[in-house]
């Protein structure tokens, strides 16, 4: 079943000789991956700066600082100035600059007269 096509029939994934056509299996996939060159894949917890909100997740990015979770565990320390909990679409509390005479500077800075 080799006709240069990346996917099985149905798809879902690479064609492993000797494998039947459909849904691939995590071990089928580890089974073909590189060893050695995925970075780590660990607990880390992201902190707003704006707003102290904290949140565990699983990240490959690392960090030296540290921080004890709820769990009692400490865990590599992300800082991060935007979250959902400090950000304007997700708040409601939208911020809206002025457009007011960026048409004249614009106008003055390239020497641009007005026509009529």
């Amino acid at each position: 079943m080799s006709d240069g096509v990346i996917g099985n029939t149905f798809g879902f994934g690479p064609n492993i000789p000797g494998s039947s056509p459909g849904r691939t299996t995590n071990s089928k996939i580890r089974s073909i991956m590189k060893k050695d060159i995925h970075p780590s894949y660990n607990f880390v917890i992201f902190m707003d700066i704006n707003s102290g909100f904290k949140f565990l997740t699983r990240s490959a990015i690392t960090s030296k600082e540290t921080m004890k979770w709820e769990d009692g565990n400490s865990y590599p320390l992300v800082k991060v100035e935007v979250s959902s909990q400090s950000h304007p679409f997700f708040t409601g509390k939208f911020t809206f600059v002025g457009t007011g005479g960026r048409v004249e500077k614009f106008m003055n800075k390239y020497n641009i007269q007005k026509k009529g």
